[in-house]
Protein backbone atom coordinates (compact mmCIF):
# COMPACT_ATOMS: atom_id res chain seq x y z
CA UNK A 1 0.00 0.00 0.00
CA UNK A 2 1.24 3.81 -0.78
CA UNK A 3 1.04 5.81 2.41
CA UNK A 4 -0.23 9.16 2.06
CA UNK A 5 2.04 12.27 2.54
CA UNK A 6 1.33 13.11 6.01
CA UNK A 7 2.36 16.62 7.59
CA UNK A 8 2.84 16.18 11.09
CA UNK A 9 2.38 19.96 13.35
CA UNK A 10 3.26 20.41 16.82
CA UNK A 11 2.40 23.82 18.84
CA UNK A 12 5.11 24.49 21.73
CA UNK A 13 5.28 27.12 24.22
CA UNK A 14 8.28 26.63 26.38
CA UNK A 15 7.99 22.96 26.07
CA UNK A 16 11.54 22.32 25.76
CA UNK A 17 12.18 19.44 27.85
CA UNK A 18 9.55 17.78 26.80
CA UNK A 19 10.81 18.34 22.82
CA UNK A 20 13.71 15.56 22.88
CA UNK A 21 11.65 12.74 23.88
CA UNK A 22 8.14 14.01 21.27
CA UNK A 23 10.82 14.42 18.59
CA UNK A 24 12.28 11.44 18.71
CA UNK A 25 9.12 8.89 18.93
CA UNK A 26 8.50 11.03 15.91
CA UNK A 27 11.60 9.96 13.98
CA UNK A 28 11.57 6.51 15.28
CA UNK A 29 7.78 5.91 13.32
CA UNK A 30 7.17 2.87 10.86
CA UNK A 31 6.51 5.61 8.07
CA UNK A 32 8.30 6.72 4.95
CA UNK A 33 10.51 9.10 5.67
CA UNK A 34 10.05 10.43 2.24
CA UNK A 35 6.21 10.92 3.17
CA UNK A 36 7.04 12.37 6.46
CA UNK A 37 7.17 16.31 7.07
CA UNK A 38 7.64 17.10 10.76
CA UNK A 39 6.70 20.67 11.92
CA UNK A 40 7.06 22.96 14.88
CA UNK A 41 5.83 25.88 15.41
CA UNK A 42 6.79 27.90 18.42
CA UNK A 43 5.01 30.40 20.29
CA UNK A 44 7.60 32.59 21.55
CA UNK A 45 9.39 30.70 23.48
CA UNK A 46 11.81 31.89 25.92
CA UNK A 47 13.44 28.91 27.13
CA UNK A 48 15.82 27.92 24.47
CA UNK A 49 13.19 25.67 22.71
CA UNK A 50 13.42 26.83 18.99
CA UNK A 51 18.03 26.47 19.14
CA UNK A 52 17.38 23.02 21.09
CA UNK A 53 15.39 21.70 18.06
CA UNK A 54 17.52 23.48 15.33
CA UNK A 55 21.05 21.70 16.90
CA UNK A 56 19.49 18.42 17.47
CA UNK A 57 16.54 18.00 14.78
CA UNK A 58 17.52 19.58 12.11
CA UNK A 59 15.10 18.00 10.12
CA UNK A 60 12.02 19.98 11.78
CA UNK A 61 10.84 22.64 9.69
CA UNK A 62 10.01 25.39 12.74
CA UNK A 63 7.81 27.98 12.04
CA UNK A 64 8.40 30.47 14.64
CA UNK A 65 5.18 32.80 15.88
CA UNK A 66 6.28 36.44 17.49
CA UNK A 67 3.61 36.10 20.36
CA UNK A 68 1.80 33.41 21.55
CA UNK A 69 -1.32 32.48 19.76
CA UNK A 70 -2.35 29.51 22.30
CA UNK A 71 -3.41 25.92 20.76
CA UNK A 72 -5.57 26.73 18.38
CA UNK A 73 -3.37 30.06 16.58
CA UNK A 74 -0.23 27.92 16.77
CA UNK A 75 -2.08 24.58 15.02
CA UNK A 76 -4.02 27.12 12.38
CA UNK A 77 -0.04 28.57 11.32
CA UNK A 78 1.55 25.08 10.93
CA UNK A 79 -1.72 24.04 8.47
CA UNK A 80 -0.46 27.01 6.29
CA UNK A 81 3.12 25.52 5.66
CA UNK A 82 1.88 21.94 5.48
CA UNK A 83 1.97 19.64 1.85
CA UNK A 84 1.11 16.29 3.13
CA UNK A 85 -2.42 15.05 1.85
CA UNK A 86 -3.37 14.56 5.25
CA UNK A 87 -2.73 16.89 8.73
CA UNK A 88 -1.73 15.37 11.78
CA UNK A 89 -1.31 17.33 15.09
CA UNK A 90 0.20 15.53 18.36
CA UNK A 91 0.51 17.55 21.77
CA UNK A 92 4.67 18.79 22.26
CA UNK A 93 4.11 17.01 25.97
CA UNK A 94 3.12 13.66 24.11
CA UNK A 95 5.60 10.51 22.81
CA UNK A 96 4.31 8.70 20.14
CA UNK A 97 4.20 4.47 19.80
CA UNK A 98 6.03 3.42 16.42
CA UNK A 99 2.95 2.42 14.63
CA UNK A 100 1.12 5.71 15.50
CA UNK A 101 1.11 7.30 12.38
CA UNK A 102 1.34 3.83 10.54
CA UNK A 103 -2.47 2.53 12.12
CA UNK A 104 -4.23 6.06 11.35
CA UNK A 105 -3.03 5.82 7.69
CA UNK A 106 -4.14 1.95 7.21
CA UNK A 107 -7.73 2.95 9.10
CA UNK A 108 -8.07 6.43 6.49
CA UNK A 109 -7.29 3.62 3.98
CA UNK A 110 -10.08 1.15 5.35
CA UNK A 111 -12.58 4.09 4.94
CA UNK A 112 -11.40 5.40 1.59
CA UNK A 113 -14.81 4.63 0.20
CA UNK A 114 -16.25 6.78 2.61
CA UNK A 115 -15.51 10.36 1.48
CA UNK A 116 -17.01 12.10 4.55
CA UNK A 117 -14.56 9.64 6.57
CA UNK A 118 -12.13 12.39 7.46
CA UNK A 119 -10.74 12.76 10.65
CA UNK A 120 -8.63 9.88 12.44
CA UNK A 121 -7.68 9.89 16.36
CA UNK A 122 -5.46 7.10 18.20
CA UNK A 123 -6.04 5.83 21.66
CA UNK A 124 -4.16 8.39 24.16
CA UNK A 125 -2.44 6.80 27.41
CA UNK A 126 -0.99 9.03 30.20
CA UNK A 127 2.34 9.13 29.92
CA UNK A 128 3.86 6.46 32.71
CA UNK A 129 2.67 3.21 33.82
CA UNK A 130 0.92 2.67 37.00
CA UNK A 131 1.14 0.27 39.89
CA UNK A 132 -2.67 -0.35 40.91
CA UNK A 133 -3.29 -0.31 44.62
CA UNK A 134 -6.53 -1.53 46.20
CA UNK A 135 -7.74 0.40 49.70
CA UNK A 136 -10.17 -1.99 51.21
CA UNK A 137 -12.47 -0.63 54.27
CA UNK A 138 -15.20 -1.99 56.43
CA UNK A 139 -17.83 -0.95 55.54
CA UNK A 140 -18.42 1.07 59.27
CA UNK A 141 -14.89 2.99 58.08
CA UNK A 142 -14.31 6.14 56.15
CA UNK A 143 -11.17 7.67 55.71
CA UNK A 144 -10.02 11.33 54.65
CA UNK A 145 -6.50 10.70 52.60
CA UNK A 146 -4.32 13.90 51.92
CA UNK A 147 -0.05 14.30 51.39
CA UNK A 148 0.29 11.84 49.38
CA UNK A 149 3.89 11.34 47.37
CA UNK A 150 5.80 9.21 45.90
CA UNK A 151 9.60 8.73 46.47
CA UNK A 152 12.72 6.17 45.38
CA UNK A 153 16.29 5.97 46.70
CA UNK A 154 17.51 7.74 44.35
CA UNK A 155 14.60 10.16 43.66
CA UNK A 156 16.66 13.67 42.98
CA UNK A 157 14.31 16.26 41.23
CA UNK A 158 14.52 15.58 37.62
CA UNK A 159 12.00 16.31 35.12
CA UNK A 160 10.39 12.67 35.28
CA UNK A 161 10.57 12.94 39.25
CA UNK A 162 8.43 15.82 38.91
CA UNK A 163 6.31 14.80 36.29
CA UNK A 164 5.03 11.68 38.37
CA UNK A 165 4.52 13.65 41.43
CA UNK A 166 1.69 15.21 39.44
CA UNK A 167 0.84 11.81 38.24
CA UNK A 168 -0.83 10.14 40.78
CA UNK A 169 -4.30 9.23 40.94
CA UNK A 170 -7.51 7.74 42.57
CA UNK A 171 -9.71 5.76 40.74
CA UNK A 172 -12.84 3.58 41.11
CA UNK A 173 -13.74 5.99 44.23
CA UNK A 174 -16.72 8.57 45.41
CA UNK A 175 -14.70 10.96 47.13
CA UNK A 176 -15.52 14.10 48.97
CA UNK A 177 -13.27 17.02 48.93
CA UNK A 178 -11.94 19.70 50.97
CA UNK A 179 -8.85 21.33 51.93
CA UNK A 180 -7.08 21.66 55.18
CA UNK A 181 -5.48 24.77 56.78
CA UNK A 182 -2.26 24.73 54.37
CA UNK A 183 -4.62 24.38 51.25
CA UNK A 184 -3.92 20.38 51.07
CA UNK A 185 -6.66 18.70 49.02
CA UNK A 186 -8.30 15.60 51.49
CA UNK A 187 -10.21 13.26 49.62
CA UNK A 188 -12.82 11.46 51.97
CA UNK A 189 -14.09 8.00 50.71
CA UNK A 190 -15.66 4.76 52.34
CA UNK A 191 -16.01 1.25 50.72
CA UNK A 192 -13.19 0.21 48.05
CA UNK A 193 -11.06 2.65 46.00
CA UNK A 194 -7.75 2.51 44.22
CA UNK A 195 -4.88 4.10 44.08
CA UNK A 196 -2.72 4.35 41.02
CA UNK A 197 1.13 4.99 41.21
CA UNK A 198 3.00 6.18 38.46
CA UNK A 199 6.06 3.72 38.33
CA UNK A 200 8.62 6.51 36.89
CA UNK A 201 12.47 4.51 37.67
CA UNK A 202 12.32 0.78 37.07
CA UNK A 203 15.25 0.81 38.49
CA UNK A 204 14.33 1.46 41.80
CA UNK A 205 11.88 0.82 44.62
CA UNK A 206 9.03 2.88 45.22
CA UNK A 207 7.47 4.47 48.13
CA UNK A 208 4.07 5.71 48.63
CA UNK A 209 3.70 8.16 51.43
CA UNK A 210 -0.08 9.50 53.06
CA UNK A 211 -1.62 10.59 55.94
CA UNK A 212 -4.99 9.52 56.64
CA UNK A 213 -7.97 9.79 59.31
CA UNK A 214 -10.45 7.34 60.56
CA UNK A 215 -14.73 8.07 60.90
CA UNK A 216 -15.68 5.10 62.34
CA UNK A 217 -13.80 1.98 63.19
CA UNK A 218 -12.80 -1.36 61.45
CA UNK A 219 -9.80 -2.43 59.46
CA UNK A 220 -8.10 -0.55 56.52
CA UNK A 221 -6.01 -3.18 53.69
CA UNK A 222 -4.14 -2.30 50.97
CA UNK A 223 -3.45 -4.73 48.29
CA UNK A 224 -1.60 -5.06 44.96
CA UNK A 225 -2.67 -7.67 43.04
CA UNK A 226 -4.28 -9.38 45.92
CA UNK A 227 -1.18 -9.01 47.66
CA UNK A 228 -1.24 -7.19 51.23
CA UNK A 229 0.98 -4.08 51.61
CA UNK A 230 -0.39 -3.06 54.22
CA UNK A 231 -3.48 -3.16 57.09
CA UNK A 232 -4.47 -1.75 60.17
CA UNK A 233 -7.09 -1.38 62.62
CA UNK A 234 -8.39 2.09 62.57
CA UNK A 235 -10.60 3.82 65.35
CA UNK A 236 -12.26 7.25 65.11
CA UNK A 237 -10.53 10.22 66.69
CA UNK A 238 -13.13 12.86 66.58
CA UNK A 239 -13.87 15.60 63.80
CA UNK A 240 -12.88 15.14 60.20
CA UNK A 241 -16.23 14.74 59.06
CA UNK A 242 -17.68 17.53 56.19
CA UNK A 243 -18.27 20.66 57.32
CA UNK A 244 -15.99 20.35 60.52
CA UNK A 245 -12.55 21.93 60.40
CA UNK A 246 -9.78 19.20 60.12
CA UNK A 247 -7.68 18.67 62.96
CA UNK A 248 -4.34 18.70 61.74
CA UNK A 249 -2.86 16.49 64.45
CA UNK A 250 -5.60 14.09 64.11
CA UNK A 251 -4.00 12.89 60.68
CA UNK A 252 -1.73 9.87 60.72
CA UNK A 253 1.17 8.74 58.57
CA UNK A 254 1.76 5.43 56.29
CA UNK A 255 4.53 4.60 54.41
CA UNK A 256 4.30 1.72 51.54
CA UNK A 257 7.24 0.11 49.60
CA UNK A 258 6.17 -1.26 46.46
CA UNK A 259 9.34 -3.46 45.16
CA UNK A 260 10.57 -3.02 41.90
CA UNK A 261 9.77 -6.66 41.62
CA UNK A 262 6.09 -5.88 40.98
CA UNK A 263 6.61 -3.51 38.39
CA UNK A 264 5.53 -5.88 35.95
CA UNK A 265 1.90 -5.56 37.29
CA UNK A 266 2.33 -2.18 36.00
CA UNK A 267 -0.72 -1.18 33.53
CA UNK A 268 -1.34 1.55 31.53
CA UNK A 269 -4.11 4.12 31.88
CA UNK A 270 -6.45 5.94 29.58
CA UNK A 271 -6.41 9.58 28.81
CA UNK A 272 -8.55 10.00 26.06
CA UNK A 273 -10.06 7.20 23.18
CA UNK A 274 -11.98 9.86 21.64
CA UNK A 275 -14.58 12.74 22.86
CA UNK A 276 -18.50 12.67 24.04
CA UNK A 277 -20.73 15.09 24.60
CA UNK A 278 -24.35 15.04 26.61
CA UNK A 279 -27.19 16.98 25.90
CA UNK A 280 -26.09 19.85 27.95
CA UNK A 281 -22.62 20.22 25.50
CA UNK A 282 -20.30 19.40 28.37
CA UNK A 283 -17.42 17.56 26.82
CA UNK A 284 -15.74 15.12 28.03
CA UNK A 285 -12.83 12.31 27.20
CA UNK A 286 -13.74 8.58 26.75
CA UNK A 287 -12.22 6.02 28.86
CA UNK A 288 -10.53 9.06 31.31
CA UNK A 289 -8.99 7.70 34.05
CA UNK A 290 -10.04 3.68 33.33
CA UNK A 291 -7.15 0.83 33.10
CA UNK A 292 -6.30 0.19 29.29
CA UNK A 293 -7.59 -2.69 27.84
CA UNK A 294 -7.59 -3.84 24.00
CA UNK A 295 -10.70 -2.37 23.00
CA UNK A 296 -12.76 0.94 23.99
CA UNK A 297 -15.06 1.28 27.41
CA UNK A 298 -18.63 -0.30 26.68
CA UNK A 299 -17.59 -3.03 24.14
CA UNK A 300 -16.89 -6.32 25.30
CA UNK A 301 -13.52 -7.12 24.90
CA UNK A 302 -12.35 -8.94 22.03
CA UNK A 303 -15.51 -8.13 20.19
CA UNK A 304 -14.49 -4.54 19.62
CA UNK A 305 -13.62 -3.40 15.96
CA UNK A 306 -10.53 -1.55 15.26
CA UNK A 307 -11.75 1.60 14.48
CA UNK A 308 -15.00 3.12 16.03
CA UNK A 309 -16.60 6.34 15.02
CA UNK A 310 -16.76 9.18 17.90
CA UNK A 311 -18.34 12.33 18.10
CA UNK A 312 -14.80 14.38 18.69
CA UNK A 313 -11.30 13.67 18.88
CA UNK A 314 -9.31 15.56 21.42
CA UNK A 315 -6.57 17.72 20.16
CA UNK A 316 -3.84 15.92 21.60
CA UNK A 317 -3.66 13.59 18.68
CA UNK A 318 -5.17 13.10 15.45
CA UNK A 319 -5.00 13.23 11.80
CA UNK A 320 -7.51 14.86 9.19
CA UNK A 321 -7.65 15.00 5.30
CA UNK A 322 -6.73 17.80 3.83
CA UNK A 323 -10.01 18.00 2.38
CA UNK A 324 -11.91 18.29 5.72
CA UNK A 325 -9.16 21.01 6.51
CA UNK A 326 -9.97 23.09 3.13
CA UNK A 327 -13.62 23.02 3.57
CA UNK A 328 -13.60 23.64 7.50
CA UNK A 329 -10.77 25.41 8.39
CA UNK A 330 -9.47 24.48 11.34
CA UNK A 331 -9.50 26.18 15.01
CA UNK A 332 -11.50 29.10 16.07
CA UNK A 333 -8.44 31.50 17.27
CA UNK A 334 -10.50 33.07 20.12
CA UNK A 335 -10.58 29.83 21.94
CA UNK A 336 -6.76 30.20 22.27
CA UNK A 337 -6.72 26.59 24.19
CA UNK A 338 -9.41 24.36 25.24
CA UNK A 339 -12.83 23.22 23.74
CA UNK A 340 -11.36 24.34 20.17
CA UNK A 341 -11.03 20.73 19.13
CA UNK A 342 -14.72 20.08 20.48
CA UNK A 343 -15.76 23.39 18.42
CA UNK A 344 -13.83 22.04 15.20
CA UNK A 345 -15.26 18.38 15.20
CA UNK A 346 -18.79 20.08 16.04
CA UNK A 347 -18.44 22.11 12.46
CA UNK A 348 -17.11 19.75 10.68
CA UNK A 349 -19.91 17.30 11.83
CA UNK A 350 -22.54 19.83 11.09
CA UNK A 351 -20.99 19.41 7.20
CA UNK A 352 -21.36 15.84 7.25
CA UNK A 353 -17.72 14.83 8.33
CA UNK A 354 -17.37 11.95 10.47
CA UNK A 355 -14.48 11.00 13.13
CA UNK A 356 -13.31 7.76 14.53
CA UNK A 357 -10.16 6.49 17.31
CA UNK A 358 -8.27 3.85 16.12
CA UNK A 359 -7.11 1.54 18.47
CA UNK A 360 -3.74 0.09 17.37
CA UNK A 361 -2.43 3.96 17.02
CA UNK A 362 -1.20 4.76 20.32
CA UNK A 363 0.39 8.03 21.74
CA UNK A 364 1.57 8.52 25.74
CA UNK A 365 0.46 12.35 27.46
CA UNK A 366 2.13 14.42 30.25
CA UNK A 367 -1.18 15.36 31.07
CA UNK A 368 -1.98 19.24 31.42
CA UNK A 369 1.99 19.06 30.62
CA UNK A 370 1.86 22.61 29.01
CA UNK A 371 -0.66 23.62 31.48
CA UNK A 372 -2.13 23.13 35.12
CA UNK A 373 -5.45 21.54 35.54
CA UNK A 374 -8.22 24.02 36.99
CA UNK A 375 -5.31 26.72 37.03
CA UNK A 376 -6.54 30.30 36.46
CA UNK A 377 -6.13 30.27 33.29
CA UNK A 378 -7.44 26.55 32.56
CA UNK A 379 -10.81 27.49 34.37
CA UNK A 380 -11.14 30.72 32.60
CA UNK A 381 -10.86 29.03 29.30
CA UNK A 382 -12.89 25.66 29.84
CA UNK A 383 -15.84 27.69 31.33
CA UNK A 384 -15.59 30.41 28.36
CA UNK A 385 -14.99 28.60 25.39
CA UNK A 386 -18.04 25.54 25.99
CA UNK A 387 -20.39 28.84 26.00
CA UNK A 388 -19.02 29.93 22.51
CA UNK A 389 -18.97 26.90 21.10
CA UNK A 390 -22.52 26.16 22.20
CA UNK A 391 -23.55 29.84 20.74
CA UNK A 392 -21.49 29.37 17.31
CA UNK A 393 -23.08 25.64 16.34
CA UNK A 394 -26.21 24.79 18.70
CA UNK A 395 -29.64 25.79 18.25
CA UNK A 396 -30.44 29.42 19.66
CA UNK A 397 -32.57 28.06 22.46
CA UNK A 398 -29.82 25.66 23.75
CA UNK A 399 -27.64 29.06 23.34
CA UNK A 400 -30.11 30.72 25.59
CA UNK A 401 -30.37 28.25 28.14
CA UNK A 402 -27.02 27.13 28.46
CA UNK A 403 -26.01 31.09 28.94
CA UNK A 404 -28.67 31.79 31.11
CA UNK A 405 -28.22 28.50 33.43
CA UNK A 406 -24.58 29.35 33.57
CA UNK A 407 -25.15 33.11 34.58
CA UNK A 408 -27.32 31.26 37.70
CA UNK A 409 -25.17 29.55 38.97
CA UNK A 410 -22.35 32.58 38.96
CA UNK A 411 -24.73 34.05 41.21
CA UNK A 412 -25.39 30.66 43.31
CA UNK A 413 -21.74 29.73 43.78
CA UNK A 414 -21.24 33.37 45.43
CA UNK A 415 -24.14 33.70 47.88
CA UNK A 416 -22.79 29.86 49.23
CA UNK A 417 -19.09 31.12 49.22
CA UNK A 418 -20.25 34.51 51.02
CA UNK A 419 -22.32 32.10 53.34
CA UNK A 420 -19.50 29.57 54.03
CA UNK A 421 -17.21 32.51 54.87
CA UNK A 422 -19.34 34.72 57.23
CA UNK A 423 -19.80 31.36 59.34
CA UNK A 424 -15.62 31.19 59.05
CA UNK A 425 -15.07 28.29 56.76
CA UNK A 426 -12.32 28.35 54.42
CA UNK A 427 -13.39 28.27 50.78
CA UNK A 428 -11.35 28.52 47.55
CA UNK A 429 -13.48 29.60 44.43
CA UNK A 430 -10.85 30.88 41.65
CA UNK A 431 -13.67 30.03 39.69
CA UNK A 432 -16.56 32.53 40.80
CA UNK A 433 -14.74 35.71 39.62
CA UNK A 434 -14.42 34.10 36.39
CA UNK A 435 -17.32 33.18 35.63
CA UNK A 436 -18.62 37.21 36.04
CA UNK A 437 -16.32 37.90 34.23
CA UNK A 438 -17.53 35.33 31.48
CA UNK A 439 -20.90 36.19 32.05
CA UNK A 440 -20.76 40.02 30.66
CA UNK A 441 -17.92 39.18 28.01
CA UNK A 442 -20.59 36.81 26.16
CA UNK A 443 -22.35 40.20 25.28
CA UNK A 444 -18.93 41.09 23.51
CA UNK A 445 -19.01 37.59 22.00
CA UNK A 446 -22.35 37.34 20.70
CA UNK A 447 -21.62 40.19 18.16
CA UNK A 448 -17.89 39.35 17.16
CA UNK A 449 -18.93 35.40 16.38
CA UNK A 450 -22.55 36.25 14.60
CA UNK A 451 -21.17 35.53 11.52
CA UNK A 452 -19.68 32.34 12.23
CA UNK A 453 -22.76 30.82 13.92
CA UNK A 454 -24.74 32.04 10.91
CA UNK A 455 -22.09 30.39 8.28
CA UNK A 456 -22.32 27.15 10.68
CA UNK A 457 -25.63 26.84 10.82
CA UNK A 458 -27.20 27.78 7.28
CA UNK A 459 -25.23 25.23 5.99
CA UNK A 460 -25.21 22.63 7.86
CA UNK A 461 -25.96 19.13 6.16
CA UNK A 462 -26.32 17.06 9.41
CA UNK A 463 -29.73 17.90 11.28
CA UNK A 464 -29.69 18.72 15.01
CA UNK A 465 -31.97 15.28 15.67
CA UNK A 466 -28.59 13.79 14.17
CA UNK A 467 -26.17 15.60 16.79
CA UNK A 468 -28.26 14.74 19.66
CA UNK A 469 -28.01 11.06 18.74
CA UNK A 470 -24.39 11.84 19.95
CA UNK A 471 -25.31 12.63 23.43
CA UNK A 472 -24.05 10.74 26.20
CA UNK A 473 -25.49 10.70 29.52
CA UNK A 474 -23.02 12.10 32.16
Amino acid sequence: MNLPKVSVITVNFNGKDYLAGLLSSLYSLDYPADSLEIIMVDNASNDGSVEFVKNNFPEVKIVCSSKNTGFAGGNNRGALHAKGDYLAFINNDCEVDVNWLRSLADAAAKMENDQKAGSFGSKVLFFFKYIILDFILDKDLSVSIKEEKITSKNTGSGFLFKKAQDSLKFLNGSFSLSRDLEGNIIRRTKGIFRAAVPVFDLNQDIVFDFKYLASGSGNLSILLEGRELFSRSLQDKGPGLPGQKPDDLKFESASINISKEYFIFAKDIVNSAGSEINKSFYAREIGYETIDQSVLPGDDEGEAENIKEVFALPGSSFMIKRELYEECGLFDEKFFTYYEDIDFFYRARLKGWKAYCVLDSKARHFHCGSGKEWSKSFTYFVLRNRIIMIYKNAPFFVFLKNYFSFSAAAFINLAYTLAARLKGNRVQRIDIPLRFKIVFEMFVIIFTKIKSRVKNRMYSKVSDKEIKKWAAIF
